[in-house]
């Protein structure tokens, strides 16, 4: 998601580093997880969304959905690529003004 819209922004770096550190990563589990996520093919990425509960995928779409605004702006490539993930994976719609709501409860 944050390379949708074809450049990596600061405040997505910072949101996605937040969240992992919010989850008890530190600086060497960050680096083992974005070494593991950029080697990580598409089908294993959806695979793994549509196998979490119900609970577990509406955390995915708010956090997408943070992401692709947290640079200020929702690019179109950056929605399209929220919308395919949220329909191929059975992710709860959501705009993203409620994703940010979402996120901001937790």
């Amino acid at each position: 998601m944050v390379r949708a819209d074809g450049k990596v922004e600061t405040n997505e770096l910072l949101f996605v580093y937040g969240e992992l550190k919010r989850f008890g990563a530190d600086e060497y589990d960050i680096k083992l997880l974005t070494s593991a996520c950029e080697e990580m093919q598409t089908g294993e990425m959806f695979a793994t969304v549509i196998a979490m509960s119900d609970e577990q995928k509406k955390y995915v779409a708010a956090y997408l959905g943070v992401i692709l605004a947290s640079d200020g702006k929702a690019d179109k490539d950056e929605i399209k690529l929220w919308n395919l993930t949220t329909a191929f994976c059975n992710l709860p719609a959501m705009t993203v003004g409620e994703a940010f709501e979402y996120m901001e409860k937790l």
